[in-house]
């Protein structure tokens, strides 16, 4: 190898500050996750816990779900008698938003209304009360009963339930719910570089992909009306992203809100996180930009802990923001709120929150609705088995604690 010389230096001195000129903007954005925010004293380590349900569940969801079409019945969404106060709306729909930023989406009336949601028999929850009832565990599955009675969502991505893919999959779900004459709530979770590489990191391989993952969903739809949550997390967490990648995320965000949304028997919520998350104008912004004027609304507190009255006032200052709009509530494990530490994952001395209704007396609020199951683990802490896993122990435990 030829010894370097002084006549090199200038030519070395011209590289590094081309290195420093690269690296500096991704060090830039990798300090908005790692970094305080200004006044919140949030930081990547403490949002762990607000993150929605760790659907590390690729495998373990598989395993634990029969193949046959699942049986099961309608909930009514009447008045639940959760302990959750929704208080009076003081963000009513107006036009005081950007031009086109007012959600108006492809239905005009709250899809949670005059419909039961549907309730399947499959769930692990109803497993687990089949098995302790056999059992002669009475008490334990009267608990297991409280979740395994009431509707839950089903989430879809980058795994497959048995029925040939996204399309024969999201059909086979929404087909149970439309011959039970119930309403059937799936989540789309797909989206490339899911959850900035953390616990529930994955997703479609390519933007292309993405598209064609939608265009499934969409015609396992095949226009029956459905509820579909898009993307837990994908806007809350934008910051973590490059320019480019946080482009490609309003491009596919728009394009799913636009696509699942082309029947007006399909209403899309886009998730905008959680009231500890963003502020109001910033999730405002990014709702815009990734099409919300298409949508129905927006969804809080996915698979989170926090309040009903502190979501919706952060749903009420997003809704003033936009100019208009509706949201839903995740109330699954809300009922004792937050531990003080903000824990996460499988935090003890929880509760069920709000049961499912559209009944919220709010109304900006479309529905309290269960968005992540609950009973399945957030992953390996606490004491709990691997993320997506039934555990009958914590479900019972969040049943006790229930205010109802």
């Amino acid at each position: 190898m030829r010894k370097l010389s002084l006549r090199h230096l200038p030519l070395l001195a011209l590289l590094a500050l081309l290195a420093l000129v690269v690296l500096a903007p991704a060090q830039a954005s990798d300090a908005k996750g790692t970094g305080h925010r200004s006044g919140s004293r949030v930081h990547r380590g403490s949002r762990k816990h607000r993150r929605r349900h760790r659907r590390a569940k690729h495998a373990s969801l598989a395993a634990k779900r029969t193949r046959k079409p699942p049986s099961g019945s309608g909930s009514s969404g009447g008045s639940s008698s959760g302990s959750s106060g929704s208080g009076s709306s003081s963000g009513g729909s107006g036009s005081s938003g950007g031009s086109g930023s007012t959600p108006t989406g492809t239905s005009t009336s709250d899809p949670f209304a005059g419909i039961p949601f549907y309730v399947s028999s499959e769930s692990g929850a109803a497993a687990a009360e089949r098995e302790y009832s056999a059992q002669g565990r009475s008490s334990e599955a009267a608990e297991l009963a409280k979740i395994a009675t009431h509707a839950q969502a089903e989430w879809f991505g980058n795994w497959s339930d048995g029925h040939g893919g996204t399309n024969g999959d999201v059909s086979w779900w929404v087909g149970a719910a439309t011959t039970a004459h119930s309403l059937p709530v799936i989540v789309a979770y797909d989206i490339p570089w899911r959850d900035c590489s953390g616990y529930s990191s994955g997703g479609a391989a390519s933007p292309a992909a993405y598209r064609e993952f939608i265009d499934q969903m969409a015609a396992g739809i095949a226009g029956r009306r459905t509820v579909v949550i898009l993307e837990p997390d994908a806007l809350a967490e934008l910051s973590c992203l490059s320019s480019e990648q946080q482009a490609d995320y309003y491009s596919l965000l728009s394009y799913a809100v636009s696509k699942l949304g082309e029947s007006p028997a399909v209403s899309v919520y886009l998730d905008a996180g959680n009231a500890t998350w963003q502020p109001a104008a910033t999730m405002a912004a990014r709702l815009r930009a990734a099409g919300v004027a298409h949508a129905r609304g927006f969804s809080l507190n996915v698979s989170n802990f926090g309040t009903t009255a502190a979501e919706t006032a952060y749903g009420e200052a997003i809704v003033r923001e936009l100019g208009g709009g509706h949201f839903i509530l995740d109330t699954s494990r809300n009922g004792n709120g937050p531990t003080s530490g903000g824990e996460w994952c499988n935090p003890p001395g929880r509760a069920l929150g709000a049961q499912p209704t559209a009944s919220t007396g709010n109304p900006l609020v479309d529905a309290y609705f269960w968005i992540k199951r609950p009973g399945e683990s957030d992953g390996t802490c606490n004491g709990g088995p691997a993320a997506g896993t039934f555990w009958p122990s914590y479900a019972i435990s969040l049943a006790q604690n229930a205010a109802w």
